[in-house]
């Protein structure tokens, strides 16, 4: 996702949506945070590739993105690299990067990601509706 959007884009799919500015901004500190965040777990995925990625929702996630929460790649293999959330601006999808043993004391269903297809996502999650003014 990151790779085929810049701010202006971003910015431009929330105003799109009803978002004003002040709204905007907020989803654009949101967006950023995010996308740190995500850089993060690459890193820890590809330092360690016993880790696992983990697909978590931060709230509701869409009928898209659904399938995939709940799982755990493991990052020895490179299915992980197409299954990295967020898949969409605005999505609940987060990652994390997680042990073994972390991922059997949580609630994740391991699985070789290769029989997994990151969802087809428009650019701004159907979910990401506009703050209540």
């Amino acid at each position: 996702l990151y790779t085929r959007l810049s701010g202006d884009v971003v910015w431009g799919l929330y105003e799109e949506s009803g978002y004003d500015a002040e709204a905007c901004g907020k989803a654009m500190d949101a967006f950023i945070a995010e996308l740190h965040a995500t850089v993060e777990v690459m890193d820890r995925l590809q330092r360690n590739p016993e880790a696992y990625l983990c697909v978590n929702a931060a709230g509701p996630a869409c009928a898209q993105c659904a399938p995939l929460v709940g799982k755990a790649i493991q990052a020895k293999g490179k299915a992980w690299l197409r299954l990295l959330p967020p898949y969409a601006v605005g999505c609940s999808a987060t990652c994390a990067a997680l042990t073994e043993h972390a991922v059997r004391a949580g609630m994740y269903t391991r699985s070789p990601g290769d029989e997994l297809a990151p969802p087809s996502c428009p650019l701004l999650c159907p979910l990401a509706a506009p703050p209540e003014r």
